[in-house]
């Protein structure tokens, strides 16, 4: 595929005549923009509040071979970086994205759709695969969030947006000095509500409302020019509606002919053995009786539960109508140490966990259709929505890098590195049942753990004061353990992931670079009842990317135009 595109570059104080100079760390290390030869695409704080974004979505419509899916709602956020992604991401136990996220550049595994942009000094993304460098599930590429440090004088911002459908978005954010050229800190809050644009237009209730508080804290030490020291916390809390989506019946499939996993296959009407539908999607009758009146909203909370309380009341609304959406919380801690030794040798480690409690609800079809067997007696229909989907997860994550680098200004560079990474999954389903319909257990489902461990290195050399090659190498090895009610099983993945790179300064304002690089994603177990009996564990994914690609900078820096040509295995 061939792509050509010109984009602003960083934004700089009005009245200069030259765009400054854009830096980066795409390669792990600081670079200007310009000289990485690496598809980059940044967007800095100032494009930020000029373009007033307000969510990385909004990032996304400025980020060329960038786009989100988010299907079933914000707990199963699925990034797309040139049009690799998994549509199972988030949705299927387990299952996780192509392209991996990055804070300050250390692994973050969740989801970031309630990041208060104004922390952030930058956002890079970086496309194709970034295996080599940044590891697993960066196969399509790697998003590094990079945050702003402390201000060196007391400073603040509040902004207050108001908008249509009920949005308000609150962030406010204090900065500065606590010991003056030592230690600096800096404090963060975001309070997002937006009651929804849809309504459901039998019962009158608004869906697709979403609301969002956090809190960020960061502290910077800097005894001398040699050493600094971040540390970083965050805590947030979503609390998402119904989700305005409608699930169409496999029945309606219409093309790419191919067998569907038993678990896809319909509960009702004759399998047409299509894997998808190709068309528009024409308005469907909206249909509700009395029995499904009673089956639909124990999940959707439209009706309050018996006595005006919810027994399982973890998992209903503060009103005391049943849970229906997305209810979450995340805790993350992180720390990051740079070190300059006299020689220009640096040493950087790195270290993050992460805590998420999630917890959803919904009935995916909102149709008037309900499970029809037998519940005591026969011909019965148990009151229930059609594929009713209620539960949630604990999960905890833990990683940790540690990289060395040679000094920087030699022709000769080098930099080898080491990661580890740590995660464990608890799921369990949310039951409702005799005696009392809005009665609610919670039964585990599914449990995985898995450790990431890899070795990496670099090294770049000069030729000339134009032309330079570099090599990019991680092995890595990945084991998961799934205890599931369909599947019991424990399984390794390794890769060997390489990146060559050639790039030749043709002036100061124009760079040409040649590179081939390949990707991987570890494989996993499938979730899908139908599959997990006849292939029970998938491969991991496996990318290859051949790409040319120009620089120029025009217009003294007010523009930077990329061409390149890639073509992905």
């Amino acid at each position: 595929a061939c792509s050509s595109v010109i984009a602003p570059q960083a934004l700089a104080q009005e009245g200069a005549e030259t765009i400054e100079e854009v830096m980066v760390t795409a390669r792990r290390r600081e670079e200007s923009l310009q000289e990485v030869p690496v598809s980059v695409a940044v967007v800095d704080a100032a494009a930020i509040e000029a373009r007033s974004l307000q969510s990385i979505d909004d990032i996304a419509r400025f980020t060329p071979g960038l786009s989100f899916s988010k299907a079933f709602g914000r707990a199963t956020e699925r990034p797309v970086i040139r049009g690799l992604g998994n549509v199972l991401a988030g949705v299927q136990f387990g299952v996780e994205s192509g392209a991996a996220y990055f804070v300050d550049g250390v692994y973050y595994p969740g989801d970031l759709q309630g990041l208060n942009l104004n922390d952030l000094e930058r956002v890079e993304v970086i496309k194709g695969p970034q295996s080599a460098l940044y590891g697993r599930n960066s196969y399509a590429g790697a998003i590094n969030f990079v945050t702003k440090s402390p201000t060196e004088e007391l400073s603040g911002d509040v902004r207050l947006l108001f908008a249509e459908d009920g949005e308000q978005d609150l962030r406010a954010s204090v900065s500065g000095p606590l010991i003056p050229g030592v230690l600096g800190g800096s404090l963060s809050l975001r309070s997002y509500e937006f009651d929804g644009q849809w309504d459901n237009q039998v019962t009158g209730q608004t869906i697709g409302d979403e609301s969002t508080d956090s809190i960020s804290g960061l502290l910077e030490w800097t005894p001398n020019e040699r050493l600094r020291v971040r540390v970083r916390g965050q805590y947030q809390e979503d609390e998402d509606g119904t989700r305005p989506l409608f699930l169409q019946p496999g029945t309606e499939n219409n093309c790419s002919p191919g067998l569907r996993s038993l678990s896809s296959l319909p509960l009702w009407g004759v399998d047409n053995n299509f894997q998808y539908f190709c068309g528009d999607i024409e308005a469907r009758p909206i249909a509700l009786n009395d029995q499904d009146a009673v089956g639909e909203n124990i999940l959707r909370g439209d009706v309050p539960a018996v006595g005006g309380t919810f027994f399982g009341d973890p998992y209903s609304r503060t009103d005391g109508t049943p849970f229906d959406g997305v209810q979450r919380e995340i805790n993350l801690a992180s720390f990051l140490m740079d070190y300059e030794f006299d020689s220009g040798y640096a040493l950087t480690l790195s270290s993050a966990y992460r805590k998420e409690e999630l917890k959803t609800g919904s009935d995916s079809d909102h149709s008037s259709v309900n499970f029809k067997f037998s519940a005591g007696t026969p011909g019965e229909p148990f009151e229930n929505g059609f594929f009713a989907i209620s539960g949630g997860s604990e999960r905890e994550d833990y990683s940790m890098e540690l990289r060395f680098d040679s000094p920087q200004d030699r022709d000769f560079r080098w930099m080898v590195g080491a990661f580890y990474f740590d995660q464990e999954i608890d799921g369990f389903n949310i039951n409702f049942g005799a005696p009392n319909r809005y009665e609610t257990t919670t039964t585990p489902s599914d449990e995985q753990a898995l450790t990431n461990q890899a070795v990496f290195g670099s090294v770049t050399y000069d030729f000339s004061e134009r032309l330079t090659a570099s090599a990019e190498i991680r092995y890595m090895e990945e084991d998961k353990t799934l205890t599931d009610a369909a599947f019991n099983g424990d399984d390794t993945w390794s890769s060997t992931t390489p990146r060559f790179t050639l790039n030749y300064q043709v002036s100061d304002a124009v760079m040409l670079y040649a590179s081939y690089a390949e990707g991987a994603k570890p494989g996993g177990f499938n979730g899908s009842d139908g599959d997990s009996v006849s292939r029970p564990i998938y491969d991991q994914e496996e990318s290859v990317n051949y790409e040319l690609g120009v620089k120029s900078t025009m217009m003294n820096g007010r523009l930077i135009a990329m061409q390149r040509s890639s073509l992905p295995k």
